[in-house]
Parts: C-alpha cells; structure tokens; sequence
C-alpha cells in the first residue's frame, strides 16, 4: 500500500489528529495489528484526509491478505 499525504494529514483539524494520534488510539490499533496481522495507520490516516473512502478503506484492509 502506498503512503499518504503528509501535508493533508497535517493540515487536518488538531481534535483529529490528536484523537487519531493519542495513547490510546495507538495502543488500540497496534492490539488490532498484532491480532489480525494487518497495518492500519496508513488506511486510516488516507480515510481522514478524504484520499480513501470508507470502502477503500475495508478494501486496503481486506487487501493485505492477512485477515481470517
């Protein structure tokens, strides 16, 4: 999967950012990463700037190959 674009990312109200950057939220993904094999980060930060749509979204997951 491609990257995003940072400048957008950045460029995203500070309530989003925080929310998707804060311990919490993180920790969340890196349990779902470990669990399901997938990398998430990446998809979510596309599904915030607007790169991605939701479907995209569950098609960038579905994509990785890795859930059951």
């Amino acid at each position: 999967m491609s990257g995003f674009d940072l400048a957008k990312f950045r460029a995203l109200p500070p309530a989003i950012t925080s929310a998707l950057l804060s311990a919490d939220a993180l920790a969340t993904m890196e349990r779902i990463e470990e669990e399901f094999g997938v990398q998430l980060m990446v998809p979510i930060a596309r599904l915030a700037t607007g790169e991605l749509k939701w479907g995209g979204f569950v098609g960038a997951i579905e994509s990785q190959g890795k859930l059951p």
